[in-house]
């Protein structure tokens, strides 16, 4: 069945599928799968990682929220992800943020 015309891809490009989920509901394995099948994929994970493994944000995270983020020098995940959910002003500074620029 095609789509209809107002949500039809210009031939020639490629559709752009984001995948959501729950933890632990499958998301890096069908990513994974859909990577084997040849697609282009991005794991927002993986960038975060990458992100919080930066001098750059470690920097900006230990001069916002104290040393206690990065005990080892490392940020710690977990610590953020407390302070953020406990606090909705830093949720929203964290996602304004331009940490990394």
């Amino acid at each position: 069945m095609p789509a209809p015309p107002d949500r039809a891809r210009p031939a020639g490009r490629p559709a752009f599928i984001g995948l959501t989920g729950a933890v632990a509901a499958g998301k890096s394995e069908a990513l994974a799968a859909l990577g084997r099948l040849g697609a282009a994929t991005l794991s927002s994970d993986a960038v975060v990682h990458e992100l919080l493994g930066s001098d750059r944000v470690r920097d900006r995270l230990v001069e916002r929220w104290g040393p206690d983020v990065a005990p080892s020098g490392e940020v710690d995940r977990g610590r953020v992800g407390t302070l953020v959910f406990e606090r909705p002003g830093e949720l929203a500074w964290l996602e304004a943020a331009d940490i990394a620029g």
